[in-house]
Order: structure tokens, then C-alpha cells, then sequence
């Protein structure tokens, strides 16, 4: 792919509720699919995310 090629990058969403998300997503140049992929997300809670560190921090 050449410097400075322009890419169109489309997200849609296929699921959410209050801390999960799921994501189709696709990436294209010249109308041509160079990637496609889904992307998962979970916003953890502020207590699991200090429990997470706090057991890193341990190791």
C-alpha cells in the first residue's frame, strides 16, 4: 500500500449492553478489503481494575 493512500475504516455495532460491546469492523482502499475483524470490549469496574493491578503489581 502506498504512502498516503487514503483507507476507509467502517465500524458497526453489533451488540452493547452496560459493559460489553461487540464490533464488526472492515478496513478498505480503493474499495478493496484489506482487513476485516471484530473488536470486543468490557469496561471493568473500578474495584476489578484495582484488584487487576494490585495482583500485577504482585508477580
Amino acid at each position: 500500500l502506498p504512502a498516503g493512500k487514503r483507507l476507509s475504516i467502517h465500524v458497526k455495532l453489533l451488540m452493547q449492553d452496560a459493559r460489553f460491546g461487540s464490533f464488526e469492523c472492515v478496513i478498505q482502499a480503493d474499495n478493496k478489503t484489506l482487513a476485516t475483524g471484530r473488536v470486543n470490549t468490557f469496561q471493568p469496574t473500578t474495584e476489578e481494575i484495582n484488584t487487576l493491578f494490585q495482583q500485577g503489581a504482585s508477580t
